[in-house]
This record gives C-alpha cells, structure tokens and sequence, in this order.
C-alpha cells in the first residue's frame, strides 16, 4: 500500500490485539491486489438500550487506482471482545468479496488480441453439403464450416480462392474458426 493503513476507534477503546488483527486482513488483501492505494478502517461500538449487549460496526474504505471499495458490517454480541473480531473478520470478508468482484470486472475489460489470420487457399467444397477444405502454403488440409465463412456466400466459392482464416482445434482435428474471402479483407 502507498499509504499506511488508518484505523480508527470510535466509542471504543483502542486495543492492540484488535488492530493487530486489521492489520494482519490488510496484509491479506494486499497479497490478492498489489494496486491498493490505502485502506481507512473505523471501528465502533454502540450500546443497544433495549437490548443486552453492545452493537458493533465496522467501516473499512479500501482505495484503488480507479476505484474506491467500501464494506460496513454490524454485529451485536454480549462479549465486546469476540463481537468486535467477528465484526472485523466478517467485514475483510465481505470487503474481499467485493475487491474480488472489482478486480473480474476490470479484468474483462482488457482486451484481447485476435489469432493471427493465416494464409490459404479454398481446396474444394463439397457440393450439397455445408463444409469445406482449406489447403495451407505447408500443404495441411483445414476444414471449415458454412457458417465459418464472414464476407462472401459458401455457394459461390470456387476451388483456388484466396482465403484468411482463423485455425482451432476441433474434436477431429484442425479446423478454420472463422473464415475470409480474399487477401486484403481488414479484420474490425
């Protein structure tokens, strides 16, 4: 973290043996996701007045480059001790969840290069049928698919047409993914 962590104690006393445990979930966090700027954690305590037992919240405010995260948890327990750490162990879980939702998100936003499109030839078509071969400047053999085909009609290809395509491979061998008429078509 470019920041040291912050913690704070409001309406309770400050406790070592609980800011040892934040800090312990902070490192944590900073493991899954080094881009962590800060994190602000605030801890507090409310006495409930009809009810025994104190009512515990905490407040953890994570900050990213692009983003900012916030969990705020409460919990309420007769013993102070072990509700404020169930309090902060139930909050760095709930706050990993979210920055583990953030970080798919964001990752889906990258992009993707497309797979190189290789040169070929139409080796032939069958007639009546939905599928193709592709032969490479190496000589293999590439099937293809109708639907495979972009930019032209699979009934008008002939024998020797220039092609680009896309190779995977498919449950009986090599096949063309996605299939181009003509040399100098532009990929979007």
């Amino acid at each position: 973290m470019e920041k040291p962590v912050q913690i704070n104690f409001d309406n309770i006393d400050h406790s070592t043996a609980i800011q040892a445990s934040i800090e312990s979930e902070c490192n944590k966090l900073e493991q899954f996701c080094q881009s962590i700027i800060g994190c602000e954690v605030t801890l507090g305590a409310q006495r409930q007045r009809q009810h025994h037992g104190n009512f515990y919240e905490i407040r953890i405010r994570l900050t990213l480059p692009e983003a900012e995260i916030v969990s705020s948890r409460r919990h309420q327990d007769k013993l102070a001790r072990e509700a404020s750490y169930a309090a902060v162990q139930d909050s760095f879980r709930a706050l990993r969840r979210q920055l583990e939702e953030h970080t798919r998100k964001r990752r889906q936003r990258v992009k993707f290069h497309e797979p190189a499109l290789q040169l070929g030839r139409v080796a032939n078509t069958r007639e009546n049928s939905d599928y193709g071969v592709i032969e490479t400047p190496e000589q293999r053999q590439i099937y293809f698919h109708r639907n495979s085909l972009v930019n032209a009609e699979f009934d008008l290809l002939e024998p020797g047409d220039e092609v680009r395509f896309v190779e995977k491979q498919g449950l009986r061998g090599p096949q063309a993914s996605t299939v181009y008429l003509g040399v100098k078509h532009h990929v979007p």
